[in-house]
């Protein structure tokens, strides 16, 4: 079964976080910041962001060879051959973008992949 999760390239702080819930009713995010509450017990704090202000990406359910997670947007070095690449949600499938070409992006292929980054944070020549 696919796990569903988001992260969110933040564009105000120009950071990837994780997202932990998506309002679409009142169009903001809330992602996790690290901080816990001084209450007794402890909580953890959420910080809200709103939708137009991030790139929303989501966890296309593969891992590369080094067990890291792959989203949206990410950026794979090396599959099968191919130098580097834009992961993106395509036509019901993830696909690997690369110079103007997009291929279909497998587990087999995710798995001789590397993450070396993201679009936001690390544009490539696509």
């Amino acid at each position: 079964m696919l796990e569903v999760k988001f992260r969110a390239y933040l564009k105000r702080l120009k950071i990837i976080v994780d997202v932990k819930s998506i309002d679409w009713d009142c169009n903001y995010i809330t992602w996790d910041d690290g901080q816990i509450s001084r209450e007794d017990p402890p909580e953890k704090l959420y910080e809200i962001e709103p939708i137009d202000d991030v790139i929303i990406m989501q966890y296309t359910g593969m891992k590369d060879k080094n067990g890291k997670e792959i989203y949206e947007d990410d950026i794979l070095h090396n599959c099968d051959g191919y130098h580097c690449g834009q992961v993106k949600f395509d036509e019901c499938s993830y696909k690997l973008i690369r110079r103007g070409r997009d291929y279909l992006l497998t587990m087999d292929m995710a798995s001789n992949c590397a993450v070396i980054g993201n679009i936001h944070e690390n544009p490539i020549d696509k």
